[in-house]
C-alpha cells in the first residue's frame, strides 16, 4: 500500500505473491532438446510445461541499517538446491532493493525461473523500456508477436494518474509477462 495515497500497488487476481520465485519446465520425454525447442514457437516454453511456485521460510531481520531494513526470505522451489530474496527496504524512501541469491540445479530439459513482479498503479497502464522507444505490452505489438515475454534496458513501470510504479531491471533483462 502506498503510504502516502493509500492505494493499493498489487495488481489484483495475481497468480504470486511479490518476490516469489516461479519455476517452468517443459520436460523432453526422450525427444532431442531441438526438437522440444522447436514446437515452443516463440514462447519460452512448450504447451506441455509444467509450472512450480516457490514456497517460503519465515523470513529473517538480519541487523539493520540506519537508511535501510534488510529482510531475506528463503523458499523451497522446483529446480533449485536453495533460493533467497534479499530486500532492502529503504526508511524514509518509497523504494524496495532486491537480491536474488540462488544455487540452480542441473537439467538438461527446457526451464525458466522468474522472480514475480505483480505490481500495478491504480487505473495504470504497463510500460517497457525497449531499445529504441518504449512499448505498452499488448498495445504497441503486432496480435500474437512476441507478446509472452521482452526484452527490456532499463525495465519497466506502471504508469497511472498521479502515482506510478518502476521496476529497473540492470542485472536480468528479460521480462515475462
Amino acid at each position: 500500500v502506498d503510504k502516502r495515497s493509500g492505494a493499493e500497488l498489487l495488481q489484483a487476481g495475481r497468480a504470486h505473491a511479490p518476490f516469489t520465485p516461479v519455476y517452468d519446465v517443459t520436460p523432453a520425454g526422450g525427444r532431442k532438446q531441438d526438437d522440444v525447442r522447436r514446437g515452443f514457437g516463440r514462447n519460452r516454453k512448450g504447451p506441455d510445461a509444467r509450472h512450480f511456485a516457490g514456497t517460503p521460510r519465515p523470513p529473517r531481520f538480519p541487523a539493520g541499517r540506519d537508511f535501510r531494513i534488510p529482510v531475506e526470505i528463503d523458499y523451497t522451489v522446483e529446480g533449485t538446491v536453495w533460493f533467497t530474496v534479499l530486500l532492502f527496504v529503504w526508511r524514509d524512501l518509497p523504494r524496495i532493493d532486491v537480491t536474488v541469491r540462488l544455487q540452480k540445479t542441473s537439467v538438461w530439459d527446457s526451464e525458466n525461473l522468474y522472480l514475480a513482479l505483480p505490481f500495478a498503479a491504480p487505473g495504470g497502464e504497463l510500460w517497457i523500456d525497449k531499445p529504441g522507444g518504449a512499448l505498452r505490452p499488448w498495445r504497441d505489438q503486432l496480435p500474437d508477436t512476441l507478446t509472452d515475454w521482452c526484452v527490456c534496458q532499463e525495465g519497466g513501470a506502471s504508469c497511472g494518474s498521479g502515482l506510478g510504479i518502476a521496476v529497473t531491471t540492470p542485472d536480468a533483462p528479460l521480462l515475462q509477462l
